[in-house]
């Protein structure tokens, strides 16, 4: 069917569109979305309840999770339960991570 382009300028362009013949279409309410929910705190930040600490250290590629929390605590933050480094878990060294010189990093703790 025609969209009726030239028409939708006309003054009275209603008079040119399909009607609604079918018993669906004129009976047809519209969509009912559920609500949605409050937004309790701010999107980015630190998860609720929790403070934000920036330390910055100096690591090195041979360095495990272990002496990165030592040296986090060195440096005046709460030691994490788990390290990520660019977007990966570190379980083994920083060299296995990606890491390939050694540098100083901006940490980010939530305590």
């Amino acid at each position: 069917m025609a969209h009726h382009v030239k028409d939708k300028a006309a003054k009275k362009h209603n008079s040119c569109r399909p009607r609604k013949s079918r018993l669906s279409d004129i009976n047809r309410a519209p969509t009912n979305y559920p609500q949605l929910p409050e937004r309790t705190g701010p999107i980015t930040g630190p998860p609720q309840g929790m403070s934000k600490q920036t330390v910055t250290i100096t690591v090195a590629p041979g360095d495990n999770a272990d002496a990165v929390k030592a040296k986090l605590t060195a440096a005046g933050a709460t030691a994490p339960t788990t390290l990520v480094f660019r977007g990966t878990t570190i379980t083994g060294t920083l060299g296995d991570a990606g890491l390939a010189a050694e540098e100083s990093i901006n940490v980010v703790v939530y305590a």
